[in-house]
């Protein structure tokens, strides 16, 4: 998976270089032939399975597959929007989590993302 160094909205280096942000039920989980396993959680409608992207700062939704738990866990390709994203390379498995999304999560809004402004504007200047 490709490592790339992160900036915070202040331009300082982030905590992880392999994750942008530690926001309980988002990391994965784990890793499956070199992609990450994501949390998933059922949409309102309970036909998708939604993931928060951290490279991206978006809700990524793919399709349930069936009713069931787990169902439409497995591999998928990202629909990541940031070019650095490193799900674009390897895209990511689903791990369907029972229940609802928490609360801490419903909270979280996609946004423009001004890290990815900071982030292009660093790799223009090293690059």
């Amino acid at each position: 998976m490709q490592q790339v160094q992160l900036l915070t909205k202040e331009g300082k280096p982030a905590r992880s270089s392999l994750y942008p942000q530690s926001i309980e039920g988002t990391v994965a989980l784990g890793e499956k032939d070199g992609a990450p396993v994501l949390p998933a959680y059922r949409s309102r409608g309970q036909e998708s399975l939604i993931i928060w992207c951290l490279w991206c700062e978006k809700w990524h939704w793919h399709g349930a597959v069936g009713p069931e738990l787990g169902a439409g866990n497995g591999h998928r390709v990202a629909h990541c929007v940031y070019a650095l994203s490193p799900y674009k390379e390897t895209g990511y498995y689903l791990q369907e989590i029972e229940g609802s999304i928490p609360e801490h999560l419903q909270r979280l809004k996609s946004t423009s993302g001004p890290r990815r402004v900071l982030l292009n504007r660093h790799y223009k200047e090293e690059g």
